[in-house]
C-alpha cells in the first residue's frame, strides 16, 4: 500500500533572502557614486510649526533652520527691552547675514565691538530711520527675530521671489528686508491678533 502525503508550501518568507543579482548591485553602486560625486548646494530654510493639538503635552512649537550663505553669523542674541523718549527714531539696519551681521551698541551685548579696530572698521551704519515706539519688548534673534518676551514667535521659510528693488545698503532704495521686519515685529507686537501679511503686520 502506497501512502501519499501532500506537500505543504509555507507562506513564511525564508530566514535569509537570496542575494540580489549582480546587475542590481552594480546599478545601486553606480547611483551611490553619482550621488556622492555630484556637487549640490542646498539653499533653503525650513520652518516647522506644531499646534497644541498635535503635540503630546499641548505645547506649541515654531522652528526655523537658517541655512545662510557664505560666512553666516550663527550667533543667537538677546536684545533687551527698552523705553524711548518721545520723538525718538528707530534705526533700520542693512541685511547683513555674513559674520558679523551687526557691530554696534544699539542691540545688546552680543554685538558690541570686541576691539577698537573692529569698532573703527566694522561698526554697522543704518540705512534709514522710522519713528520709534515708547517701549520695545525684549527678544531673542538669530538672522531673524525668533521670540519676544510676550512669547510671540516667528519662523521664516525660503520661497522663490522676484526682487524688484535693490537694498539701500547695496545702492538701491529698498529700506526693509524680511530680517529687519521680523525684528521690528518682535519689538512692537505683544501677540497674535489674526492673520497678517508682512506689509500689514503693524
Amino acid at each position: 500500500m502506497t501512502r501519499c502525503v501532500a506537500n505543504r508550501v509555507s507562506s513564511a518568507p525564508p530566514l535569509v533572502s537570496p542575494p540580489p543579482p549582480l546587475r542590481v548591485l552594480s546599478l545601486l553602486l553606480l547611483l551611490l557614486l553619482l550621488a556622492s560625486s555630484t556637487p549640490t548646494r542646498v539653499r533653503a530654510c525650513s520652518t516647522f510649526l506644531v499646534g497644541k493639538d498635535a503635540s503630546s503635552d499641548g505645547s506649541l512649537y515654531v522652528t526655523h533652520s537658517d541655512d545662510g550663505e557664505g560666512n553666516p553669523d550663527v550667533r543667537l542674541a538677546f536684545i533687551p527691552a527698552a523705553t524711548h523718549a518721545p520723538g525718538s527714531e528707530r534705526a533700520i539696519w542693512p541685511d547683513l547675514e555674513d559674520n558679523p551681521r551687526y557691530v554696534g551698541d544699539a542691540r545688546g551685548e552680543t554685538y558690541r565691538a570686541r576691539s577698537e579696530r573692529e569698532r573703527d572698521e566694522k561698526t554697522t551704519r543704518p540705512v534709514g530711520f522710522i519713528p520709534q515706539v515708547a517701549r520695545t519688548y525684549a527678544y531673542t534673534e538669530g538672522n531673524y527675530g525668533i521670540m519676544n518676551e510676550k512669547q510671540l514667535s516667528i519662523g521664516e521659510s525660503t520661497c522663490s521671489g522676484v526682487f524688484t528693488a535693490k537694498g539701500a545698503h547695496d545702492g538701491g532704495d529698498a529700506l526693509f528686508c524680511v530680517n529687519e521686519l521680523s525684528r521690528i515685529a518682535m519689538e512692537v507686537r505683544s501677540g497674535y491678533t489674526g492673520p497678517h501679511t508682512t506689509a500689514s503686520a503693524w
